[in-house]
């Protein structure tokens, strides 16, 4: 009996997790479907809200250190993007300290 209610709860738990998680998701997908990118203000509240929707999305699935290394990675590598100076060196020196990180923050 005692066995049965953890299993009740951890999925309670994981329910609301995701509950927030797709909360967290609805401000980003609103804004990209509500604001046309005309406006430097648009980049910056794309640049916002996609933060927040990553950061709760990655904090439930790592630690502090690790989503914040995913979390900037992955800004640093759009940034790249829309500025259009992405390239290969760029990119590979991107994921290279990416790793570095990665293997840095698993091993504390």
């Amino acid at each position: 009996f005692n066995i049965y209610n953890g299993i009740i709860m951890r999925k309670q738990k994981d329910g609301k997790k995701l509950l927030k998680v797709i909360l967290y998701w609805f401000p980003f997908i609103s804004y990209i479907i509500i604001i046309s990118p005309s406006a430097l203000f648009s980049f910056a509240g794309f640049y916002l809200t996609l933060s927040v929707a990553l950061f709760y999305t990655f904090k439930t699935l790592f630690a502090l250190e690790r989503t914040i290394v995913w979390l900037v990675t992955i800004l640093l590598y759009l940034l790249l993007r829309q500025f259009h100076i992405d390239n290969f060196i760029s990119t590979l020196l991107l994921i290279g300290i990416f790793i570095t990180l990665e293997i840095y923050f698993r091993r504390q």
